[in-house]
């Protein structure tokens, strides 16, 4: 049996990936981190559909954080073999307004933290596989989140030389998501706006995104790719990865 942590599992798209994939039998360990009721609320849904859930509650900011997950993890005789970073912070700013401090926190939750995790996770199993969840916006310059989207490409590199790394035991690959659910205060006209800037005119879905991770989980010849799921809006960019 598979047994998958999701980190940020509480909420919008890691909650709903951690509701299906529970539907395939999976032991689902839903990291959270002050989503609280959010975190109860998906786990109550899997037990009530007959999966298996347990949470974790962890401020992952740091590398002692990351290693005290894994040793609680490791007393729940939970520990897992398919890690899907899907926690994430997106602030704005601009290259004039970054700072140490910036820079520091984005790369830290969107970067490092998935570095340590899958490193631990790899320490502790024989084989298993990782999916990290980016943004396609990494291919062009997206001006207005310098410091999300250094740590993004960050995560790009990371998931290709970890790939690498981790082989043939481990497989690493990344999903870099275009327009799936719209910002918290916005409807679907914004998906909408965004759909109309890529190629085939479409929004994604949350459905896309776990239909691409249930692909990725059952692909035993692919590793170190990135699948952009986001119309073809990458197609577009300036910095082709």
């Amino acid at each position: 049996m598979n047994r998958i942590l999701i980190t940020g599992g509480a909420v919008r798209i890691g909650k709903a990936i951690a509701e299906s994939l529970a539907q395939t039998g999976a032991e689902i360990l839903i990291h959270y981190n002050r989503s609280e009721k959010e975190a109860r609320e998906t786990a109550e849904s899997i037990r009530s559909n007959g999966g298996t859930a347990i949470l974790f509650q962890k401020d992952l900011n740091s590398e002692e954080a990351v290693l005290e997950l894994f040793e609680e993890l490791k007393l729940a005789d939970a520990i897992p073999n398919i890690l899907i970073n899907s926690a994430s912070i997106f602030e704005s700013d601009r290259f004039e307004e970054s700072s140490k401090e910036s820079l520091e926190r984005n790369m830290t939750i969107n970067s490092f933290v998935p570095h340590w995790l899958t490193r631990e996770l790899a320490k502790r199993n024989s084989s298993g596989q990782i999916i990290n969840i980016l943004d396609t916006k990494i291919t062009c310059y997206d001006e207005t989140h310098f410091s999300y989207h250094l740590s993004k490409r960050n995560l790009f590199t990371l998931t290709k030389l970890s790939a690498l790394e981790l082989a043939p035991n481990f497989r690493v690959n990344g999903i870099a998501l275009g327009a799936i659910l719209p910002p918290v205060g916005l409807d679907q006209n914004y998906l909408q706006s965004r759909a109309d800037e890529t190629p085939l005119k479409l929004a994604g879905s949350v459905e896309s995104v776990i239909d691409t991770i249930k692909f990725l989980l059952n692909a035993p010849l692919i590793t170190g790719q990135i699948i952009y799921l986001d119309g073809g809006f990458h197609l577009k960019g300036a910095l082709y990865a």
